[in-house]
């Protein structure tokens, strides 16, 4: 996650490590359908669509690994907004 979302991955670690409950919560539940997506398509090809969404380039992952589809791609998007927007 740090490696394509560096400054919001480091926002919430600081405020883990400063104890800062709130502000960790507030963060952690910005990437909560992050979290969830994760879960239903595996991290590895989540990341692919994220860094495609990013525009970090058009890139696949490796065979026999398929790409998220355009719908769940969609659900990618919306699920990076509120990290992007607000942290």
């Amino acid at each position: 996650m740090a490696g394509l979302l560096p400054k919001p991955a480091l926002a919430l670690a600081r405020a883990a490590q400063a104890g800062d409950a709130a502000e960790a919560e507030r963060i952690n539940w910005a990437f909560h359908p992050l979290w969830t997506l994760f879960r239903e398509f595996g991290s590895f090809r989540v990341m692919f669509a994220m860094a495609e969404i990013l525009g970090l380039g058009r890139i696949s992952p490796p065979r026999p690994i398929l790409p998220l589809e355009q719908a769940s791609r969609g659900r990618v998007e919306v699920a990076l907004r509120p990290i992007l927007e607000d942290i």
